[in-house]
């Protein structure tokens, strides 16, 4: 049977902007906000599986991206895993699949699964391909029951749910340049923000 994970507390938003704000700096990251929501060091996150493909956007990568419908992108889907010290255990936490228009991405670092995991995730890898003036991160999230393969990728009770969250990077111009997609379990997810209300 499965176990229950302790809950983790995560402001993305807090996060998300963190890389940024580091990345302006001119810091040198040593981590990525998954890293730091499972309380673990980079070294201690692998992906198992993890698959990079070529292929036709769809419609929805279509309306979301922008793009022509049949545009080939970039594919990288991945079981995002902590490895636990002590018994060397490699532990399974998210799904995460994203997609980005393949020229724009052909012949550079982020096209290399063997490069995984990235010192600030895929912001930091954005930045890299030079898109420094990313505007904002949209996000949408719902729950919902996870199908029999995320429950198995996960090792999920059979009542537990997953937040489903999509998340698109569009750069200065209002371009959507990359689209993710995370399941992670709810029952060990408690989402915090701050509201500014000054």
């Amino acid at each position: 049977m499965a176990v229950r994970p302790a809950p983790r507390f995560v402001d993305e938003a807090e996060a998300t902007a963190g890389v940024f704000k580091a990345l302006r700096a001119g810091e040198k990251l040593t981590t990525t906000p998954f890293a730091e929501a499972h309380g673990v060091e980079l070294v201690d996150v692998t992906y198992d599986p993890i698959t990079y493909t070529r292929e036709p956007a769809s419609a929805e990568d279509a309306r979301r991206l922008g793009v022509e419908r049949g545009t080939r992108l970039l594919r990288r889907r991945w079981v995002q895993c902590v490895i636990d010290r002590e018994t060397g255990k490699v532990i399974p936490k998210e799904i995460h699949a994203s997609a980005i228009v393949h020229k724009l991405v052909a012949g550079t670092a982020f096209v290399k699964p063997e490069l995984q995991p990235v010192a600030g995730g895929t912001g930091a890898e954005l930045w890299a391909l030079g898109y420094t003036g990313l505007r904002e991160a949209r996000t949408e999230r719902i729950g919902r029951p996870p199908n029999g393969t995320e429950r198995n990728y996960l090792q999920m009770e059979t009542v537990d749910w997953v937040w489903d969250t999509v998340r698109t990077y569009v750069d200065e111009d209002g371009t959507a340049i990359e689209v993710s997609r995370t399941i992670a379990p709810m029952a060990s997810t408690v989402l915090r923000s701050r509201i500014d209300l000054s």
